[in-house]
């Protein structure tokens, strides 16, 4: 089984001061998500607007290769902790 990645927007202190039983594993890094912000924004629309599917252009970002056809790895990162 697959170990899912849980992001919390509040300190994961927070959390285990109330006791929950499942965790978030690390904070959002809201620094990442706004310097790529408009890339996300893109890549939200390609696949809301149905021009490719998401599991091609996830395929496509985990790519290595050309720095201008595929974004840099701070991209997906932050693509991934947006969900």
């Amino acid at each position: 089984m697959h170990k899912l990645q849980l992001y919390s927007i509040d300190a994961i202190s927070n959390f285990k001061e109330l006791s929950y039983q499942v965790l978030p594993n690390q904070k959002v890094d809201y620094e990442l998500i706004i310097e790529y912000w408009d890339d996300i924004l893109r890549l939200v629309t390609t696949i809301k607007l149905g021009y490719e599917k998401a599991s091609v252009l996830l395929r496509r970002l985990n790519r290595t290769g050309d720095p201008v056809l595929f974004p840099p790895e701070s991209l997906v990162q932050s693509a991934e902790r947006i969900g």
